[in-house]
């Protein structure tokens, strides 16, 4: 179950579930989390959550949103992060990206191409995205986003917090030509049947 713990210096720590959808923060009493401080605007941020994770968006508020230490106007958030609203500090708990575990007797997803890299999380998925440092592959769903206020959009590992970069000429797969090139290896050429590329020729 998605929680999120707000802490507050004085005040006693509050435990709130949250469900999927949409979450309206704020100082106003119509917000779903409300939040009574100066320090909060009355719509002061959102928090989407889905089966992929919690995403949390600045509504354009005085004193601005953060995760981690760092404003944001947008970005996702996963277990253990902090998201600072005002005075407030709001850690995330439960929140974790959807990994399928295929059951007894179902199918499994098919095989990627050949030269295509699967995700470190979800196998079944082509990697799009590497990161710097620990240079494991993720697909755009695991990796972490997030925007500082009027600035570039960064795309973060989620295991290290270090930039991801596109994978570049890596996850393409085989072409016609590296194919045609295997099965001339693998037949004998003492065969009856020669390989031209485009057609068969039978002596």
């Amino acid at each position: 179950m998605a929680k999120l713990i707000i802490q507050a210096d004085g005040a006693p720590d509050r435990v709130l579930e949250l469900r999927l959808g949409s979450h309206k923060v704020g100082r106003a009493p119509e917000n779903d989390i409300v939040l009574l401080h100066p320090s909060v605007s009355s719509r002061h941020c959102i928090m989407e959550l889905s089966e992929e994770g919690l995403m949390v968006q600045d509504l354009g508020s005085t004193n601005g949103t953060d995760l981690d230490g760092q404003p944001i106007v947008e970005a996702s958030a996963q277990s253990g992060q902090v998201i600072g609203i005002g005075v407030f500090d709001c850690v995330v708990e439960g929140v974790t990206p959807r990994v399928s575990i295929p059951k007894w007797g179902e199918t499994r997803p098919p095989r990627l191409p050949p030269g295509v890299k699967a995700c470190s999380n979800h196998p079944e998925f082509p990697a799009s995205m590497e990161c710097g440092h620990c240079h494991r592959l993720f697909c755009g769903v695991c990796v972490h986003l997030m925007q500082r206020q009027g600035g570039s959009l960064h795309k973060l590992c989620p295991v290290c917090s270090h930039h991801c970069k596109p994978i570049a000429g890596m996850n393409q797969p085989a072409t016609p030509n590296k194919l045609f090139g295997l099965l001339k290896k693998m037949i004998p050429k003492s065969g009856t049947m020669r390989l031209r590329r485009g057609r068969r020729r039978f002596r």
